[in-house]
Parts: C-alpha cells; structure tokens; sequence
C-alpha cells in the first residue's frame, strides 16, 4: 500500500525553519544583534539587498566633499572648476556552512533532552559566532589609524604602565571627530534610540578592566546609568564616557610580546563609528536536511552566503580608529 509522507528533508519541511533561523541568528550575533542597520547609522553597515543581481560583488562608491577655493567676482570660473573625486569599496561573497549530523531512532529518545532541537540550537549559535568571527578579523586587519598609549610609538616602545587611560579615549574621538585634522574623512557617529554623536569602542577584558579603574569614567558610569540604561544600543556592562559607548568583546586578539624586552602584554582597542564594518547578505541562513542510511543518521547543515567587510576608501578605514595598550594581564594569566 502506497502513503504518502513528508520526509524529514523534503523542501516542505525547511521553509519555516529559513525563517526562523534567519530572525535568530543575528540574535547570536555580537555584531547583528542590534549593532547593524540598512541606513548607515550604526556599526555595521547591513547591505540586505546584495544578491538581487548577478555576481558574487557588490561596490560601494563614497564622493568626498569638494575643498576648493570660492571664485571670486574679478575670476574666471571656466577653466577654475574642481572636479569631483570618488573611491571605492567592494564587498565581496562567500559561502558559509555549519553542520552537525546525529542518530536517530533510540539515540534521539535516550537523553533526558531533545538531541534534535539541541543540535538545531547548537547550529544557530555558531552560525553567529562565525559572523562575529569573520568581522572580528575585518575589524582587526591593518588598521590605518593606530594611537599608542603613555609616550610609545609602536607596540615595541609599550611598557607594562602604558595601559588604556580615558585621556587617550577621548584624544581617539577628538581625532575621528575631524578626521584628523582632515587627514581623511570624519568618522560618523553612530545614530539610535534618539541619540547622536556617539561612538563604539570594542576592546578586550583587561582592556575594559583597565578602564574600569580610571576615576573619569567611574565618575561618567555614574552619571550616565540612569539615562543609558534604557537605550537600545546600551548592555548591562557597557561603560559610557563622553559619548564613547565602551564595549568588552571575548573575540579581541591578545598579545604578550610588546615593548623592548617582548614581555609586555597588550592588545588593541577599537573606536568605530557609523557604518565602521559592512555585512551583506547574498544568501540568507537556510537549514537542509539530509536523511542517512535510511533515516537513521540525519545530517543538519545551515547554509548562507555573506559578505563581510570593512569599508576602506583611497586605502584608508572609513570608520575604525585603533590603539595599542599595555593591559593587566587577567584573562590570559
């Protein structure tokens, strides 16, 4: 007798789960999760429309503003005109999957929890550690602006005292303010919750912990609690310091080689401002299911294709200014 089924990897099986996943992940997602906007005011910059054309690159151009000098009554405009200059930056796809198989039959009601949901969820959490580590390694690739703090100029000239200060934050955010002096672009703030002119600074835990014990920024905590605590861009450990949102992130590259000796533990710091990383969706996460030696391995596999990036124009960062500290060394010790 023939009945009909729907098996477990039949393509009417995935279509809700495509959605659900692609509303979890950026949950998952240090970088998504509430850090990433279409519009260009945030963090990351979310490129949502990036497959809807052929080919695997998508090219932002950015015009900067005209500099020239005002012609005058007496002058001669044609001939005097400045032209307009542009640069670019491309965003370029790759293809992402996360899988994980199992036994079903006796092996998936055995444990006292659900081995297929479990895997489901194991996948959805990596999917977002896996975005957060490709824009991790954006976000750290050769910085075009680095500060170093105490008097060294390299992180060969670090010493053990030349840790992060709230003076060298707010030297960083002067700088990006004007784009040095107008050495390149300003860096844009970052927009949300009715709020304007903030700035991210992503850092390591002894980084954090280090700024955490200068008397500035325990005194701004204070004050800023109470009219941070309910803005969408703001988490229980957050530091707020004259408009710089100070952020730990696990995912920072810690060194112990710096100063004159190589004995000298450090990391980096990150100031980011709008649109400072780009993520593009080509693909969006999308769960198949295939069915093993007649149903009794099921494999799982999240596929997407994204694009990660960090928007540089005329070979210099668009929004990320970096600085390399001396650190308490806790996390590592």
């Amino acid at each position: 007798m023939a009945i009909k089924d729907i098996a477990t990897g039949d393509a009417a099986a995935v279509k809700l789960w495509d959605a659900k996943v692609y509303r979890e992940v950026p949950k998952k997602s240090f970088w998504l999760n509430g850090m990433a906007a279409a519009d260009g005011s945030m963090p990351v910059h979310l490129k949502e429309q990036f497959g809807k054309g052929d080919g695997d690159r998508l090219t932002i151009t950015m015009i900067p503003r005209l500099k020239g000098a005002y012609i005058g009554e007496t002058g001669t405009v044609v001939g005097n005109e400045e032209s307009l200059s542009h640069y670019t930056f491309n965003l370029t796809a790759k293809e992402y999957n996360v899988a994980t198989s199992f036994k079903t039959k006796l092996a998936t009601i055995r444990p006292a929890w659900d081995l297929p949901k479990e895997s489901q969820t194991a996948l959805m959490n990596r999917m977002g550690e896996v975005i957060d580590e490709e824009l991790d390694t954006q976000l750290e690739t050769s910085p075009t602006k680095i500060f170093y703090t105490g008097s060294a100029t390299s992180t060969a000239t670090l010493t053990a005292t030349d840790k992060m200060t709230s003076t060298k934050l707010h030297q960083m955010k002067v700088w990006a303010k004007s784009g040095g002096n107008r050495a390149q672009n300003p860096i844009g703030t970052i927009k949300a919750g009715g709020m304007d002119g903030v700035y991210l600074f992503i850092c390591g835990w002894d980084m954090y912990y280090d700024l955490l014990e200068d008397s500035a920024i325990q005194q701004s905590q204070r004050e800023a609690l109470p009219r941070m605590k309910d803005h969408p861009l703001f988490r229980d450990q957050d530091l707020f310091y004259r408009n710089i949102l100070i952020r730990p992130h696990e995912n920072i590259t810690l060194y112990t080689d710096g100063g004159s000796g190589s004995d000298v533990p450090y990391s980096y710091g990150y100031l980011v401002g709008a649109s400072g990383l780009a993520w593009g969706w080509a693909q969006k996460p999308k769960l198949t299911q295939e069915a093993i030696d007649h149903f009794r391995i099921l494999s799982l596999n999240y596929n997407f294709i994204g694009a990660p990036g960090k928007p540089k124009f005329n070979s210099l960062d668009w929004g990320v200014v970096a600085v390399a500290a001396a650190r308490t060394q806790i996390t590592d010790a």
